[in-house]
C-alpha cells in the first residue's frame, strides 16, 4: 500500500504547543473537567509502524498507553479513556482521519484530522457542533 507520506514522521516525542478551544471539545466528548486541566499539560509519546497494509500507533500520554492497529478504510473499536469505539481512519487529501459515527451511544460524530508541517502535528476536531484545533511540536 503506498500512503501520500512516510508514517516514520509521526515517530518522536509530541509535546502540546497550543490549543484552541480544547476544553470545550474535551467537555463534549464527555472528559471530567477534573482530567482536563492534566490533559492540557502533557507530553505524548507518539511510534507508528506499518506491517503491509497494517498501521499500528502507539501512544503514551501522561502515564497512560494504548496501542491500536488498522487497515484505512477497515472499521475497528478503538480503546478510549471512557470506553472502545467504532472508529474508521482514512486519508484525506494529506491528512489522516478517524470518524467515529456514534462516541457516546447517543450519535455524537466525531472526527479528527491530523496533518504533519514538519516538526509540528496540527490536529482538528470535531465534535458535534464544536470543533477545536490542536498543534503539538515534535521535541526529540
Amino acid at each position: 500500500m503506498s500512503l501520500p507520506f512516510d508514517l516514520a514522521a509521526f515517530n518522536g516525542t509530541w509535546r502540546l504547543s497550543r490549543h484552541e478551544n480544547y476544553r470545550a471539545f474535551l467537555r463534549k466528548i464527555g472528559i471530567p473537567d477534573k482530567n482536563i486541566e492534566d490533559a492540557l499539560d502533557v507530553i505524548t509519546l507518539a511510534e507508528v509502524t506499518q506491517d503491509g497494509d497494517v498501521i499500528t500507533w502507539m501512544g503514551t500520554t501522561g502515564t497512560q498507553t494504548s496501542v491500536c492497529s488498522f487497515r484505512l478504510g477497515e472499521e475497528f473499536e478503538e480503546e478510549h479513556q471512557s470506553g472502545k469505539k467504532k472508529v474508521i481512519y482514512r486519508w484525506e487529501d494529506d491528512s489522516l482521519v478517524s470518524s467515529y459515527e456514534d462516541w457516546d451511544g447517543s450519535g455524537l460524530k466525531v472526527t479528527i484530522s491530523r496533518r504533519l508541517h514538519g516538526n509540528t502535528l496540527d490536529m482538528t476536531m470535531t465534535a458535534g457542533d464544536v470543533t477545536c484545533h490542536v498543534q503539538s511540536t515534535k521535541c526529540c
